[in-house]
């Protein structure tokens, strides 16, 4: 019982990761941006595009890497960092 327990709980959470939101990744950066490009309707591919330049201006500004600012957000994450 106990196996098939775990077993479902494992399941469920490989479910549950796999339908989360594609994330920026600082080590294959086009490959992430790609993933979350297709993730959203056209009108929020525009935002998404303004925000991620926006942030990326503003971190290499202020001397940090863009890339590790941006690494593990979420499109969504990545506007709301531009506001």
């Amino acid at each position: 019982m106990k196996k098939v327990f775990i077993a479902l709980m494992a399941a469920a959470t490989l479910g549950l990761s796999s339908c989360s939101d594609p994330t920026f990744d600082k080590n294959d950066p086009a490959g992430s941006m790609k993933a979350i490009s297709e993730s959203l309707s056209n009108d929020k591919k525009v935002e998404f595009a303004k925000a991620f330049t926006a942030v990326g201006v503003k971190s290499a500004l202020t001397g940090e890497d863009p890339n590790a600012k941006m690494h593990g957000k979420t499109a969504d994450e990545i506007i709301e960092m531009a506001k």
